[in-house]
């Protein structure tokens, strides 16, 4: 994917903070890393070589040669064509290069001519920062990531803003436009950015600066380039060394060439934006039958829903008796230009055809440019809200988007990783003909089919996995009884009433090995969590009983 170049110069501890946030929240884990220790640091050196990953090329100065220099190093040894300079007082959030590589892909898409420049951008724990400052943490000692992510929250990734020279290169202008060594540390960023505009302007290359905002990573405060301006006497020839380089002041090199570049790359990309935000509408369609009965999450499940869709079909079963009708009909009341109610008469003779049947048939009543399919025991977390209006229009192309899928398990605070629960599916699809559900073999969960083929066999970029993760509850929290009928439901249909007798079921027993379930450790949807703490006092004995 990228290869990231990583000066680092006496901050062991920083530079551990910064790759670990890379190798542990990148979605992409073929990422090189390019790092060069400036001046001999045995804890840094330590530290790499006991990671002894071969996506990372280390080398080392016993002096400190300086930014410019060590980047220089750093480019040589890369191996990727797009390269992006980051600092080891940097921490990467989850999923950082995911939304970096859909910019990507989109202004290749809208400007082929181009050279683009796409920027991260800085979030900084005291004012003067390009966002409001963010109390996460002053330093590597008290810095509280949970904060970091609530804080990008409040910011729309629609919101273009300044130009930051941490940005992705292509590695062919990097090779025909050096980075200059006139400055060691400060003011080298804008150097070469004046180096590089002059380099496009000279050969007629058109060209973008663009910072997208939903790429932020977290950044301490110029930690290594304060301790190497601590250890050298001040040099005041900087600035002027500057000015008469590019004959102008440093005020003027950011205010009359900076900002008005800033502004002509945004308004093109705002524009190619306003042109695709005609924004896609989004349905969600759901069928269910007897969920109140099932205790399954229907409500929830609606609720989170409204987060995302403008449109959401609801097709309950003509057999369900358990009050689901009276109450789809109330909460419709309260949204009725969204909530659409149909119902579905199933012949339960064809087993799990009808369920394919009323899923399609939901379908097609679905009105949205896009449609995301949510069973009546399973929902999508609020912080993936912003991924699912931006995918339509950063990947026009796509027809379908996977999620991600977690089952939880007997227990709000574990899931399944036993094979045969599937890890993804398709549950975002563009809306046509052609579209419905189907069997593949007997498993009607997991396939939408286009033209009668399953969606799961299009190649990249008409399918693409995302990092949006859809909570299945289905089997969390149960008691017994339920369970029990439930298994019974589904094993006759997949299997025949043979087979129930075969594995001479007895009440209560153990469902699956509880060998396979992990600990959740993230958060629960909004709407899930007063249900999950009016339940929490049952947690404790039901994970005893299912576990001894």
């Amino acid at each position: 994917m990228y290869s990231l170049t990583l000066p680092t110069y006496n901050n062991p501890e920083y530079l551990k903070l910064c790759v670990d946030s890379i190798l542990q929240n990148s979605y992409y884990k073929t990422h090189q890393l390019c790092i060069h220790i400036n001046g001999y640091n045995q804890k840094s050196i330590d530290y790499l070589k006991n990671l002894n990953n071969k996506n990372i090329i280390y080398t080392i100065s016993d002096n400190n040669i300086g930014l410019p220099k060590a980047t220089n190093i750093c480019i040589k040894n890369t191996i990727f064509d797009k390269i992006i300079f980051i600092a080891d007082d940097l921490y990467f959030p989850i999923n950082w290069d995911y939304n970096l590589h859909q910019w990507e892909i989109e202004l290749n898409n809208k400007f082929p001519d181009y050279v683009h420049l796409i920027s991260y951008k800085y979030c900084e724990p005291y004012k003067g920062s390009f966002l409001p400052p963010c109390e996460a943490g002053t330093d590597i000692n008290n810095f509280d990531e949970s904060k970091f992510n609530e804080h990008l929250k409040k910011y729309s990734v629609h919101d273009i803003q300044d130009w930051l020279s941490n940005s992705l290169y292509p590695k062919n202008i990097l090779l025909k436009c050096p980075i200059q060594e006139d400055f060691e540390y400060n003011l080298s960023d804008i150097d070469y950015t004046l180096t590089v505009l002059k380099y496009f302007k000279d050969n007629n290359i058109k060209y973008l600066l663009f910072c997208a905002k939903d790429v932020c990573v977290y950044h301490f405060g110029s930690i290594a380039s304060k301790k190497s301006l601590q250890r050298h006497v001040p040099d005041f020839t900087i600035v002027p060394k500057f000015e008469n380089k590019w004959n102008m002041t440093v005020d003027s090199a950011y205010h009359k060439v900076l900002d008005p570049e800033c502004k002509r790359s945004n308004k093109l990309v705002k524009d190619m934006l306003n042109d695709k935000l005609k924004i896609p509408k989004i349905s969600t369609y759901i069928s269910t039958w007897n969920p109140l009965f099932w205790n399954s999450t229907l409500e929830q499940t609606i609720r989170q829903a409204l987060l995302f869709s403008d449109e959401i079909v609801i097709v309950n079963s003509e057999h369900s008796s358990d009050g689901t009708q009276n109450f789809l009909e109330s909460l419709r009341l309260e949204y009725p230009d969204i909530i659409k109610l149909y119902t579905f008469k199933e012949d339960f003779r064809n087993g799990w055809n009808t369920v394919t049947e009323k899923k399609s048939f939901a379908l097609s009543k679905c009105t949205g440019d896009w449609c995301i399919l949510q069973d009546d025991d399973e929902m999508i977390h609020e912080k993936y809200v912003e991924y699912i209006k931006m995918l339509p229009i950063i990947c026009p192309d796509t027809i379908a988007f996977r999620f991600n899928t977690i089952h939880f398990y007997r227990s709000f605070d574990h899931y399944q990783t036993k094979e045969g629960w599937y890890p993804q599916k398709v549950y975002m699809i563009k809306n046509g003909k052609g579209i419905k559900h189907g069997l593949v073999g007997t498993d009607p969960d997991n396939h939408i089919l286009l033209t009668g083929e399953p969606v799961d066999s299009l190649p990249n970029p008409l399918i693409i996995n995302t990092p949006i993760t859809s909570y299945h509850y289905g089997w969390a929290n149960r008691n017994d009884s339920v369970l029990l009928m439930k298994k019974y439901e589904q094993e006759i249909q997949w299997h025949g009433k043979d087979y129930w007798k075969m594995k001479n079921h007895k009440f209560p027993f153990k469902f699956e090995d509880p060998s396979k379930l992990a600990e959740f450790k993230d958060t629960h949807p909004k709407y899930m969590i007063p249900t999950i703490e009016q339940e929490k006092r049952f947690n404790t004995k039901r994970i005893k009983e299912f576990t001894e």
